[in-house]
């Protein structure tokens, strides 16, 4: 498996049923916050999102918040959830991908890294041996940086599907 081909890519989170994530022995999320979960810029999920999660936590999947926004955001997010987070990831290192297993005591084929880049979310989730959902994002809203990175990411999405075919 190539460091940025995810095991899956789906619109968005609500699409990971719940379905999927059992029948690929899936009991744990690590879930990426900025245009995964909800827009760059806003502070509250989609119902859709929302309902999503307690889907999930009534099934028992463990879900953990590992973003690499800043800790007030990441909190102010993950206290609306009732989530354990993870902020300043520093993703695509993979230490805190690790942490976040770790704090679900699962073990790492155990568990889905979901995100909606493939130099964070993907690359992060491949260098710590997980696998990984690549979502669309939520907003076209990003930083400059991310911006430029949708580009290339485009071109090596765009060569993976033909590869595919």
């Amino acid at each position: 498996m190539g460091l940025f081909k995810p095991d899956l890519i789906l619109d968005s989170i609500t699409d990971l049923t719940i379905d999927i994530i059992i029948s690929r022995g899936i009991f744990g999320i690590i879930l990426d916050a900025d245009n995964t979960l909800l827009a760059y810029n806003s502070l509250n999920p989609e119902e859709a999102s929302l309902n999503w999660i307690e889907s999930l936590k009534s099934h028992g999947i463990k879900i953990v918040i590992v973003s690499n926004n800043f800790n007030k955001r990441v909190s102010q997010i993950s206290n609306k959830l009732d989530l354990p987070y993870i902020s300043m990831a520093l993703k695509p290192m993979p230490f805190k991908l690790y942490k976040a297993v770790k704090l679900m005591g699962l073990a790492k084929d155990q568990v889905y890294v979901v995100g909606d880049q493939l130099f964070t979310d993907v690359l992060g989730a491949r260098l710590a041996g997980l696998k990984v959902v690549l979502v669309k994002p939520i907003s076209s809203h990003d930083s400059f940086i991310t911006r430029f990175l949708r580009k290339i990411e485009k071109i090596i999405l765009e060569s993976q599907m033909k590869r595919s075919k």
